[in-house]
């Protein structure tokens, strides 16, 4: 019985984990921007690398694949900063 519980409460762990990282992606960037419009270009320019259709709508909004995504930036802290852009599906 132990068992099964155990199991349970790993496959909503994943579940979880699914539904939460699912309407996200994450780029990490080979260049420094330095500012927004930088980020963008660099963004768009990275994801038709990957075969997405992606097009920039305004400041903080593209359009990747026919669905809107908000994008954000985050520097991984390590010896050498790695630049991440982090875009989440917008509704």
């Amino acid at each position: 019985m132990n068992i099964f519980i155990s199991l349970f409460f790993m496959m909503c762990i994943i579940l979880f984990i699914y539904m939460c990282l699912k309407n996200r992606i994450i780029l990490d960037l080979n260049k420094k921007c330095f500012n927004l419009y930088e980020l963008k270009k660099a963004t768009k320019q990275k994801l038709i690398e990957d075969g997405h259709n992606c097009e920039i709508i305004d400041n903080e909004f593209l359009m990747i694949n026919g669905e809107k995504y908000i994008l954000s930036k985050m520097i991984e802290k390590s010896y050498f900063p790695i630049e991440q852009v982090i875009l989440v599906k917008s509704k």
